[in-house]
């Protein structure tokens, strides 16, 4: 099935009534061959020489399972396309009415209180927490 944080379920174990059972949250193992990489369908996951993974922000694809985690409802993929008009065209001008838009009603940039749980679920492994600091830079 579509999970967006993979969580293994460890148990149950011991003898009734005292079982025991917990959940393992599985973030991103920075794999020698990552997967990720190699299914990503606009290349935006890629993997530097260091082996770290990471993903291009430029190339998300806004699946927004970031925004379904965020408790301070930012629409992550909103500000990240109005980031994208800054960077790939230089129009900060238009970027900062595009971010407007997407916040409107809305969790601002500056209001992430950098919990990491958007992070977690990023099936891109997108350094979001950084990229928010960034367009709040730009875009406030």
């Amino acid at each position: 099935g579509t999970y967006y944080n993979k969580v293994l379920t460890v148990g149950p174990f011991g003898t009734y009534p005292d079982l025991e059972m917990y959940y393992l949250p599985v973030a991103c193992q920075h794999c020698d061959n990552p997967e990720c990489v190699s299914v990503c369908p606009t290349g935006a996951s890629y993997r530097r020489e260091d082996g770290v993974v990471l993903v291009d922000h430029s190339k998300c694809i806004g699946c927004q399972y970031c925004v379904k985690g965020c408790p301070q409802g930012i629409p992550i993929p909103g500000v990240f396309s109005a980031m994208n008009t800054h960077l790939i065209y230089g129009n900060t001008e238009r970027a900062k009415g595009n971010y407007g838009f997407a916040t409107r009603g809305k969790g601002k940039a500056s209001d992430c209180i950098q919990c990491g749980q958007c992070e977690s679920v990023c099936p891109q492994h997108i350094s979001i927490i950084q990229q928010l600091q960034q367009a709040a830079e730009v875009l406030e």
